[in-house]
């Protein structure tokens, strides 16, 4: 049995409780009036029922065109939780190639301090040795030329190794 047909079997029941007490009766039982009222009573119960069938028939499909829009809904989300996690997946590439960078500037920076350690060294190293080698030059040059100069002179006087 349809649930509709059990609404409408109680829904009679109910009305004929409710109406057939009030309905004064003849001495003899029904009477033509009766008749007629019973035929209007179920005429118009009947439309009720009908229209009440209409009625939850639209809820039916109403119901059935939510559900089509709450599996439509369950789509994109499950859509969007697919593109999150995309979203996901790119961040932690991004983020395993950013630190690859990050070391490899850390490793440029270490190999920049060790070229300019090892440039500043050399060049404190030229100069150091070139100073050096300068002044031995400009000492040889200068007993030479006191030597040269002094030639002649009196040694007790003025000697290349006092000077």
């Amino acid at each position: 049995m349809k649930p509709s047909f059990r609404i409408s079997v109680l829904l009679y029941a109910v009305l004929c409780m409710i109406v057939f007490p009030s309905i004064p009766m003849a001495a003899d039982g029904f009477t033509q009036a009766d008749r007629e009222r019973m035929a209007s009573l179920e005429a118009s119960f009947s439309m009720f029922v009908q229209q009440v069938d209409k009625r939850f028939e639209q809820i039916d499909k109403r119901f059935e065109q939510v559900d089509k829009r709450f599996e439509q809904l369950e789509k994109r989300f499950e859509q969007i939780d697919k593109r999150f996690e995309q979203v996901d997946k790119r961040i932690e590439d991004l983020r395993i190639d950013m630190n690859a960078r990050f070391e490899q500037l850390t490793n440029l920076f270490y190999m920049m301090g060790a070229m300019f350690t090892t440039l500043f060294t050399a060049v404190f190293a030229f100069a150091w040795w070139d100073r050096r080698s300068v002044i031995s030059t400009a000492k040889k040059a200068a007993r030479e030329e006191v030597e040269h100069r002094t030639r002649g002179l009196d040694e007790t006087t003025l000697t290349v190794n006092r000077i």
